[in-house]
């Protein structure tokens, strides 16, 4: 799980082909807020037991931290 600070009251979600982004009302300005896709895919393919699916997502990544307590997790 990745946590974000935010500055402000989240106006929407929008999804868009390989995209999610959280739109924040911080007031004054609007800001977008870009979300890791292949990491919402992974926790989705767990969730759901689609331990093949959850490799083919960690397989291309680089070898981050994040990555590794992936691998970790999908083990």
């Amino acid at each position: 799980m990745t946590l974000y600070t935010i500055k402000g009251d989240v106006d929407e979600i929008e999804r868009s082909t390989g995209k999610t982004e959280v739109i924040v009302n911080e007031g004054n300005t609007t800001v977008a807020y870009q979300l890791d896709e292949p990491l919402i895919e992974f926790g989705f393919a767990v969730e759901s037991r689609d331990f093949d699916k959850a490799a083919g997502i960690l397989d291309p990544l680089e070898m981050t931290a994040d990555t590794e307590a992936n691998w970790k997790v999908l083990a």
